[in-house]
């Protein structure tokens, strides 16, 4: 381009044109490296995917393009490489009753401590993703696991006792959804069984009897008498006292 070409531009165009040669760098070849040079490379940067390989590489690597020249497509290199690749598996399914036996022997009722119990031993405690996938909810699983724990048994059995003020029947207790089956796991005979729970509530009745006496006796040492004075308090002399103390 000439003076006169560049002149006769409009100045939107003219302020945009190169006028001088854009410098170049010094051309470098690109160097030739056998199929067996490429795979060493490939091997030791271990990039099982041309993405991997694309964000890994390094000035002096080969390209893509090299790679797929020598050996047709990267497919091909990578199976010369690293071999065929083996089908995608599955972690093997644990067994539903070792979850159950998880919480209760851990004590992992809810579902945040039992997060955390996955996430300090991971090869202990199977994550939640597997509560989902053999229980469907957690909730499910933790009824699993009060169908095997005495303790959560004997827990939702006193609440409930607690709520309807006496001892529950068995239609009360199938429509809260509590089982005596651990309990009778170890009282043989329904006899034996209802003769527990018929101690445990006498016991219960008194325990909360006793700390209702308890807090009675509390409240009423406690409070005022009925003139405002405290009961403990001497009283202060009236006016007739005063009067007759003078004479």
């Amino acid at each position: 381009m000439n003076l006169d070409e560049f002149l006769s531009l409009s100045v939107e165009v003219r302020k945009k044109t190169r006028v001088r040669p854009k410098a170049r760098g010094r051309y470098k070849r690109r160097p030739i490296r056998t199929p067996d040079e490429l795979i060493s490379i490939i091997k030791s940067r271990n990039t099982r995917s041309l993405r991997q390989y694309r964000r890994t590489r390094m000035a002096d690597d080969p390209s893509p393009y090299d790679i797929q020249k020598a050996f047709g497509s990267w497919k091909a290199a990578q199976l010369i490489c690293f071999g065929k690749a083996e089908p995608f598996k599955l972690p093997p399914r644990p067994d539903p009753t070792y979850i159950i036996n998880t919480v209760v022997d851990c004590d992992l009722w809810k579902r945040d401590a039992y997060q955390d119990a996955h996430r300090r031993q991971p090869d202990l405690v199977y994550s939640t993703y597997w509560v989902i996938a053999l229980f469907g909810s957690w909730d499910r699983l933790r009824w699993a696991a009060e169908q095997v724990s005495m303790k959560a048994s004997l827990s939702r059995w006193m609440a409930l006792r607690r709520r309807l003020g006496s001892s529950p029947t068995m239609e009360e207790l199938n429509r809260a959804g509590i089982s005596l089956d651990p309990l009778r796991r170890i009282y043989g005979t329904r006899a034996e069984l209802k003769e527990f729970l018929a101690g445990l509530g006498r016991q219960i009745d008194k325990q909360e009897s006793a700390s209702a006496r308890k807090s009675s006796d509390t409240s009423q040492a406690n409070m005022p008498s009925h003139d405002g004075e405290h009961p403990d308090s001497e009283r202060l002399p009236t006016a007739e006292t005063n009067t007759a103390i003078s004479v």
